[in-house]
């Protein structure tokens, strides 16, 4: 969760992390691109996702050196892992608005249907830019691998 400014608007600032693992253990980058993908639209998601990696990695190094250990991942490690768990992760939006935005939004006014409407096609409309980005440059070797 991000400090949010004296306009509401979110901050760099970090003032809570929320765990996000579903009944099993995993990446913490499956947790972040969860979290990032499911309660944030393209803005704020993309401008976190030029810090949050930094922050994560300097928390890590200094937990690992109070154990006498060095960081065992890189920054580009942990950047790639994030964006393979992204693309794990990007779909569930979509079909979570396909499947509940119309239950979610049965008693709302129809000016407030449509913009619930735009907010969440743009989101998704992000979303699918940045599946296409990340399969057509830095992971498209998954993409020729796999046919993802």
């Amino acid at each position: 969760m991000w400090q949010l400014n004296e306009f509401g608007d979110p901050t760099t600032e970090i003032v809570a992390f929320v765990d996000w693992q579903i009944l099993h253990e995993g990446s913490p980058m499956a947790d972040f691109s969860r979290l990032l993908t499911i309660c944030t639209g393209g803005f704020n998601r993309r401008k976190f996702e030029t810090i949050v990696f930094d922050y994560y990695l300097e928390c890590l190094t200094k937990e690992m050196a109070e154990e006498r250990k060095s960081c065992p991942y890189t920054l580009e490690q942990v950047q790639e892992n994030y964006y393979i768990m992204f693309l794990t992760q990007a779909f569930v939006p979509i079909i979570g608005t396909v499947i509940t935005g119309d239950y979610l939004m049965k008693n709302d006014s129809e000016k407030l249907r449509k913009a619930k409407v735009d907010e969440m096609l743009l989101k998704c409309k992000h979303i699918l830019e940045d599946v296409d980005e990340l399969l057509t440059g830095k992971l498209s070797y998954l993409f020729e691998r796999f046919g993802v």
